[in-house]
Order: C-alpha cells, then sequence, then structure tokens
C-alpha cells in the first residue's frame, strides 16, 4: 500500500502540473488544496467506519461469550447474514475459532460459522436437509460436521435487540425475517455446555460493560439449563436496567422463571411488558404460557395469572392442569 502510495502521489502532482501549465499556480493551488481537504476528509471517514466495524465485532463476540460458555466439538454458528460487514465465512470462521477455542492451532477446526442461505439451504427441496454432513476446507483448514450440530443465531443489525441463539421456545416471535424463522429447524442448542472457557481478551479486548444483553444472555442460558432460581438473581442483579429492553421476547427468560417458581402475578405483569415493548407478541406469548402451564402444577395463583394474561392478549389456549 505504502508503496502505491508513495508512487501515485508523485504521478498525481506531475499529472497536475502538467495539464495546467506553469502560468496556471493558483489553479495547481487550489486543485492541491482541494486534493489535500478530501484525502484528510476520507481518512477521517475510514478511520470512524473502521470504529464502528470494531465495537459491533466486540459486540458480537462479547454476546455470544455471555450466552455460550462453551461448544461440543464439531459445533458450527449459522446465521442468515454477516455478523458485521465486509465479512467473509472464513473471517467469521476463524474468528468463532478464536473466541471458543483460543489456542487451538490444528489445522482441523473443531468450531466454524456458515451463512444459511448462501452456504447450507438447499434450494431443491425449499429447505434446510436436517441430516446433511457438512464439509468445508479453505487452503489448507478444513472442518467436518453435521447438520445436527447446528447453532442459529440471529442478529438485528439495527442494533435494537440482543444476540440470541435460536431455540424452541422462541419460535414464532415477532420481528425475524423468514431467513432466521428457517434456521429453527435446524436449532440445536443442546451443543451448548456450561463449562466457561476463558475469552481471548488480547484479540477481542476487555469484556463489555454489563449491559441489559448481559443480563438477557446470562438468563437464557440459565433459561435453557432449567436453572430458575440464577434467572431470578440476575433479574434482581439487572435492577433499573430491566427496564431499557427493547425487544420483548427477550423477557421471556424471566416470566418463565417467576411462573415456574410460583410468582404469577410477577410472570403476568412482565408479560403485559413484553407485549407493550413490540409489535405482533401475542401470539408467541401466549403460546408460551400455554407450554408452561402444561409443565406446571395448576393453583388458583396460576389460574388467575393465566386469566389476566389471557383477557388482555385474547389467547385461546386452554389451561392445562397438571396433577
Amino acid at each position: 500500500l505504502f508503496g502505491q502510495i508513495f508512487g501515485a502521489v508523485p504521478l498525481a502532482v506531475v499529472a497536475i502540473a502538467w495539464i495546467t501549465g506553469r502560468d496556471r499556480l493558483h489553479v495547481q493551488n487550489l486543485i492541491f488544496a482541494v486534493a489535500l481537504a478530501g484525502s484528510v476528509s476520507l481518512q477521517f471517514r475510514v478511520g470512524n467506519q473502521y470504529a464502528v466495524l470494531w465495537d459491533r465485532t466486540r459486540t458480537y463476540y462479547g454476546q455470544l461469550k455471555w450466552r455460550i460458555p462453551s461448544l461440543q466439538p464439531g459445533t458450527f454458528l449459522v446465521s442468515s447474514s454477516t455478523p458485521v460487514g465486509g465479512t467473509d465465512i472464513y473471517q467469521v470462521g476463524m474468528a468463532v475459532n478464536t473466541a471458543f477455542n483460543a489456542g487451538y492451532g490444528k489445522e482441523q477446526l473443531q468450531y466454524w460459522w456458515f451463512n444459511g442461505p448462501e452456504n447450507l439451504w438447499e434450494y431443491s427441496i425449499g429447505r434446510y436437509r436436517p441430516a446433511k454432513n457438512i464439509d468445508y476446507s479453505f487452503r489448507s483448514l478444513s472442518f467436518h460436521s453435521n447438520m445436527r450440530q447446528a447453532l442459529p443465531v440471529v442478529q438485528d443489525k439495527s442494533g435494537g435487540r440482543c444476540i440470541q441463539v435460536l431455540d424452541p421456545v422462541y419460535q414464532g416471535e415477532p420481528l425475524l425475517d423468514p431467513n432466521d424463522q428457517n434456521l429453527f429447524a435446524i436449532a440445536h442448542p443442546s451443543m451448548i455446555l456450561p463449562q466457561e472457557k476463558p475469552f481471548p481478551q488480547d484479540v477481542f479486548g476487555a469484556e463489555l460493560p454489563h449491559d441489559w444483553c448481559y443480563y438477557f444472555e446470562r438468563a437464557d442460558l440459565a433459561r435453557q439449563l432449567g436453572q430458575w432460581d440464577q434467572v431470578l438473581l440476575l433479574w434482581r442483579q439487572a435492577g433499573p436496567l430491566t427496564t431499557t429492553f427493547r425487544y420483548g421476547p427477550e423477557y421471556l427468560p424471566f416470566i418463565e422463571a417467576f411462573a415456574r417458581k410460583g410468582q404469577w402475578d410477577e410472570a403476568a405483569d412482565l408479560t403485559l411488558k413484553a407485549d407493550a415493548k413490540t409489535v405482533d407478541m401475542a401470539a408467541f406469548l401466549c403460546t408460551n404460557w400455554g407450554r408452561i402451564l402444561q409443565s406446571t402444577s395448576a393453583s388458583e395463583a396460576s389460574k388467575a395469572a393465566w386469566t389476566k394474561v389471557q383477557a388482555a392478549l385474547l389467547c385461546t389456549q386452554p389451561q392445562q392442569e397438571v396433577p
């Protein structure tokens, strides 16, 4: 790059001087001034763009590590688009390997990342093939797995939502585009392991500040593991941050934890707040209430909470009483 600059600049100066001639030095000065101002402006804009992309990169991998402490070997993340603009499959794949397997130096990789619609979607059958073997190679690197080890991850490019690992309980949530909805068919959250592995801060920088997304990601992990006391502990630790969420489904881990711990009034109140935050939430919330009620013992408190939710959201599922 520097060699090109040192060659291009003298050539540009000579060309401008030759075109304008010796008698029009003021024109030359004007052109040089405009060129210099444009160059400085370009450098500032490129630097700012790099800073924005780096911030998005740190946010993406930082939130992933909050939600995914470690992974079973052979797991690959799959999304409907690249996490950060200007990156490709091998760049994201190597970053995933670094984040979840720091220090691993073998050429046969344990983890990878794929763009689902581009790399895995079967256009001939109009869906993902659930039992397909995965074989990918790039130069001397290789990755071998199968679709039963897929872990879909979705993100909101506008930054209004936290990174989300797709789990069947979130199926039907609003605001996911069709490509994201298709990923539920190959969602295997059981690939996540609870054992914490160190996050290479020398690569990704210091851990992100604990904002609302930290508490959502950790609570969603605890929900998956059935650790309801841990979910409620995170709710209490979040304090005022619990009001800063911007996407209704991010309340689901806390709604379910309150319900499963018998705090039905709190579960109902959070449900109504989640519905008010995001459009088209009713069907998603009603479905999850039906799921929770079917797996918990009926009580007067649960019936009263269900009546409140049912009236507000116009749910149609009947309450299932479980002995």
